[in-house]
């Protein structure tokens, strides 16, 4: 429920014990400099103070919401924005037990330019959509849906889509309700 930067890790004592044997170069990061330097309270590197500012509050939201009723809303949300996203006649990258709750992938339909609808998302609607990364790229957008995003959100998000994808052709299929 905080912007993306922070990665979290945990190691065992195996793992503590292999890293203290290893003999591989850390020219990037080494978690042995991690740990010395948090057992002073300290970070190899200037850290970003606004995402453990965030963190702090996300976490309070979550402790005061229940984790358990912050999980069935983080699903509901998915289900909502799945379902809407289907009614547009698109259909997704993962779906069932694969789906996830804190994203939507949506696979952009042939002959729609996903770098053209997500800048009309962004420019006319106001509406930011994620692009698909790597082999994905040109081919989905990503709907997001975690932390405090409500089906209000989803609702104004899936109507830019609509309307932006109508600019560029897209016509909904009419079997799709």
């Amino acid at each position: 429920m905080i912007p993306p930067g922070l990665a979290f890790v945990s190691f065992s004592d195996r793992a503590w014990k292999a890293f203290e044997t290893s003999k591989m170069p850390k020219f990037y990061f080494d978690i042995g400099k991690c740990r010395d330097l948090a057992l002073k309270g300290q970070t190899p590197f200037t850290p970003a103070v606004s995402l453990y500012y965030g963190l702090d509050l996300a976490l309070q939201m979550m402790a005061d919401e229940g984790l358990e009723q912050c999980n069935a809303r983080h699903h509901d949300v998915a289900e909502y924005t799945r379902q809407k996203v289907k009614a547009l006649g698109l259909s997704l990258l993962a779906e069932g037990p694969q789906a996830s709750d804190t994203v939507t992938s949506v696979r952009v339909p042939e002959g729609i330019d996903a770098g053209k609808l997500l800048a009309i998302l962004n420019s006319e609607y106001e509406t930011v959509l994620a692009a698909g990364q790597g082999k994905l790229a040109g081919k989905i957008v990503r709907i997001g849906h975690m932390g405090l995003v409500s089906k209000g959100d989803i609702d104004l998000a899936v109507l830019a889509l609509e309307s932006a994808l109508g600019q560029l052709g897209y016509k909904k299929p009419a079997a799709v309700g």
